[in-house]
Parts: structure tokens; sequence; C-alpha cells
């Protein structure tokens, strides 16, 4: 058996208004699983933009940082990773507020969701997907692993890169 699946034989749920979601089998071994699966895991992200791996069963730090070093990820503990999602408020900013509604109204209208659950691993491609949080109460804590940095014109974009 090849060390890892391709992208499209790893059984990602896909669901209206909902992240992409994998259910990993990690037979107690997340970090083993998490090298077998990188490329796979790439592949899904580049389709995707992100995905949400649950059945990780993830615990502590050591363990966590274990997984994101088998992911080529440096791992950074912050208390609030992801600001709360922006709302535009009418008047604030120079332009109109139509287009103020319809920022609003394309982020309300491409936004999927899912409660994160202990143990849940995000990966997002930071470029193409907007990301943020809803409301919460009560402490919590969110592991963050970045991958090397990647400049877009080195990329395939669908559109111009000019420089700025």
């Amino acid at each position: 058996m090849p060390d890892s699946l391709p992208a499209s034989l790893l059984d990602v749920e896909l669901q209206p208004r909902k992240p992409p979601i994998l259910r990993a089998d990690t037979a107690g071994d997340a970090p083993g699983w998490a090298a077998e699966q990188r490329d796979a895991l790439r592949a899904v992200v580049a389709e995707h933009g992100a995905v949400l791996v649950r059945g990780l069963h993830l615990r502590n730090a050591p363990e966590i940082s274990a997984v994101f070093r088998q992911l080529s990820t440096e791992l950074m503990i912050e208390k609030e990773a992801f600001a709360a999602r922006r709302i535009y408020p009418d008047g604030v900013y120079s332009f109109g507020a139509d287009v103020v509604q319809l920022l609003n109204q394309v982020y309300e209208d491409n936004t999927v969701r899912e409660p994160w659950q202990a143990g849940d691993l995000m990966l997002v491609d930071n470029i193409r997907t907007a990301h943020s949080r809803e409301a919460y109460e009560g402490p919590r804590e969110i592991l963050v692993g970045m991958a090397d940095p990647v400049r877009l014109a080195d990329c395939s974009p669908t559109i111009a890169v000019t420089p700025g």
C-alpha cells in the first residue's frame, strides 16, 4: 500500500454550508497518520481551500506538535488566533453603504460553519480562504501551525499579479 492516498481516495464529507470534513482513523498514532497522509491532506486543501480533520484525538501540546512536525509546519500557541468576523458598519468607510452591504452579504453567502470539537485539526490555505471565528464564551486555546510562506507571484494564479 502506498505511503499516502491520493486526495480523491480520502473520504472527505462535502455538505452545503459546512467545511469539508475528513474523519481520520489514526489507530492511536496521530503523528504517524499525519505523516502517511501529508500529501493527500495537502491535495485536499489545494482542492477545497480547507479541511476539518476529526478523529485524531489530539489531547496535549507535545502530541499536537508531533502532528504539526509531520505536516512540516511550525507550532505556535495563541490564546486568540482568529479575530471575529468583521461586519462593516454603514458610513464608517468612504465607499458607499451599498458596497458595505454587498461585502457583508458576500461574506455571509460564502461562510461555512461547523462547531469545533476538542481535538479537531483545521487545515486552511491562508491565501485563498478568508477565515475568522464566531462569537464564543469561556476560555479556549488555539494551536496554530504556519507552513513556509508562498509568494502569490510564484503560484499559478487565475488573475494577473501586478506590482503594488
